[in-house]
């Protein structure tokens, strides 16, 4: 077997498919420990690869870095026919059948420490290449959040850095439209005319009768949504004290001063509630003498 010297440009060989440039690349020191680590315990992760776009040749789709350390360190032999070495021993590949940018997120994303700067980064590359994956597709490849990549695509689309796709591809490879459609408004009624000949009178404008106040909307204040929500909670807290006695809830999670606390509301809410009832009653007789002198009156 002959074989070069150290294989310094291996990319003469084999070529570098996109999808392996997603992430960053390692230091020059990273790439020494690198070989290092491969010299003692060999190749562990066969290099994984693809056809090129022309179906002509093989694309490095993982494995960018262990090549270049190798080739860095003189570990990385190639033969005149272009066959790669790891000393005598031939470098191992395996081929991707799937997606090469899903196959180098999914052996990558794993093994790398992203801070939140990288992971944006790793998304707009994705976007870039495949603008055309949904939100939620390149969410899932990337292990990030669908709105994080729908800010991401919102950016790029802004300088133009990639188009405005109105159709995108889902997890499950369907075409779905970038966004739902709008409901459609209701279609406006005819103008309904007056028999007599007047002016046409839409359908939307006040009738001619008045609305009594009792019969409009009353808008609803905070104290109303209070006091609603207080009388729910209570009438819940009355169903569930009915005929249960009070040793049943005694190692309740409320304090003595919390029980009195409540002990002493209720009890000036009755009194409150009694004081209520009574001046309504006054109410009522004073409006009945009222009436009644007023029949006088009219006799």
């Amino acid at each position: 077997m002959s074989q070069d010297s150290p294989a310094a440009n291996w990319r003469k060989h084999l070529r570098v498919h996109p999808a392996a440039e997603l992430f960053p690349r390692p230091s020059e020191a990273e790439l020494k420990e690198l070989a290092e680590d491969i010299r003692i315990n060999g190749q562990r992760v066969p290099i994984a690869v693809c056809m090129s776009a022309d179906g002509k040749t093989l694309a490095v789709v993982d494995g960018v870095s262990r090549l270049d350390a190798m080739a860095l360190t003189g570990l990385l032999n190639i033969d005149s026919d272009g066959n790669l070495y790891i000393g005598e021993k031939t470098v191992r590949f395996t081929a991707v059948d799937t997606d090469p940018y899903e196959a180098a997120i999914s052996l990558n994303i794993h093994r790398r420490h992203l801070t939140a700067e990288d992971k944006r980064d790793l998304i707009a590359k994705v976007l870039k290449a495949k603008p055309e994956a949904s939100n939620a597709t390149v969410a899932k490849q990337v292990r990030a959040d669908d709105k994080t990549v729908a800010k991401v695509r919102r950016e790029l689309e802004s300088r133009s850095e990639i188009p405005n796709v109105n159709v995108r591809t889902d997890t499950k490879g369907r075409k779905q439209p970038s966004t739902k459609p709008k409901k459609s408004s209701k279609p406006t009624s005819p103008p309904k005319t007056d028999p007599i000949g007047s002016s046409p009178v839409g359908y939307s404008e006040a009738p001619a009768t008045p609305v009594s106040p009792e019969s409009r909307p009353r808008s609803v204040s905070p104290r109303d949504i209070a006091l609603d929500d207080f009388s729910a909670r209570a009438m819940e807290l009355v169903r569930l004290t009915r005929n249960k006695s009070a040793a049943r809830f005694a190692k309740t999670s409320l304090s003595d001063g919390d029980i009195r606390q409540l002990a002493t509301f209720f009890a000036a809410l009755l009194e409150s509630k009694h004081h209520q009832d009574k001046s309504t009653e006054v109410s009522i007789e004073q409006r009945k003498a009222e009436h009644a002198m007023l029949d006088k009156g009219a006799e």
